[in-house]
């Protein structure tokens, strides 16, 4: 995050907006990859597989040029915080990160177990879907550089798309399932460029990173509180309930930053 957020670029939300576009185009490769790789050949050949996917990366992370750090004070970063805008936002985005926990415990189980789906076409089904996103990321953070574009509007719009749709894709019929799992993507996707967006905007600079990390952190946490939560719903009431359950609360955080608006927005 350090080295996006401290990269110049002449439109910041294109940059975001790429960025997000090579997580989940990555991200959609791995699950039709993945996939094929589970479904033909086992797990062996798929951690051979991603230990020579890492040495790739790690060759080429050798290449790219160094970007402008310096150190911080915690004082500095809490002077940041400390305030109701920032808790807000905060509560808003660890409610949001739960989601996160119903998808790591449920999603792949929800596949299998309720619309019987292999893992080759859960890889189709959810590479497919993640496609979605990072077309969306690309397309919003082009949209961002425009005069005009509110960053609040479209929080607002991910956050509602990521939840109702979560709820909807547990319709018992996979591509009726497929169908409704593509918004959510949409959803997320607009989400991730608008905290991308929104810690550039609020952040000094030179603290951006270590803001962004704040932020990433606090969704973690959510991600951890859904994992435990959702992983005993999920084997308690189906794989189904938890992916309704998180995509209620997302609106719940929603009508949270929704009614905080003017505190968080500052309109």
């Amino acid at each position: 995050s350090a080295y996006i957020l401290k990269s110049k670029a002449n439109k910041e939300g294109e940059k975001y907006g790429r960025t997000s576009f090579a997580n989940g185009i990555g991200g959609a490769c791995g699950y039709f990859l993945v996939g094929a790789v589970l479904y033909f050949a086992g797990f062996g050949a798929l951690f051979i597989l991603n230990a020579l996917f890492w040495c790739v990366a790690l060759l080429y992370s050798l290449s790219l040029s160094e970007v402008q750090v310096s150190r911080q004070s915690v004082k500095d970063y809490w002077g940041d915080f400390a305030n109701k805008r920032m808790a807000l936002v905060f509560v808003a985005l660890f409610l949001f990160g739960m989601h996160w926990g119903a998808e790591a415990t449920s999603y792949a189980l929800f596949l299998k177990n309720n619309l019987g789906l292999d893992t080759l076409w859960s890889g189709i089904y959810m590479g497919g879907a993640v496609v979605a996103l990072a077309l969306t990321a690309l397309t919003i953070g082009k949209m961002a550089d425009k005069k005009g574009f509110s960053i609040g509007k479209w929080l607002f719009i991910g956050m509602l798309l990521s939840g109702v749709f979560h709820i909807l894709m547990v319709f018992p019929d996979a591509p009726v399932s497929f169908a409704m799992r593509v918004p959510h993507e949409i959803g997320d996707a607009i989400v991730d460029v608008m905290v991308w967006l929104g810690i550039s905007r609020i952040m000094p600079l030179k603290r951006a990173a270590g803001g962004y990390g704040a932020v990433i952190s606090i969704m973690l946490i959510g991600n951890f509180c859904g994992l435990i939560l959702y992983g005993w719903l999920g084997s308690a009431l189906g794989y189904g309930f938890p992916l309704v359950a998180s995509g209620a609360i997302t609106l719940i955080s929603l009508l949270i930053a929704y009614y905080n608006r003017k505190t968080i927005f500052g309109k």
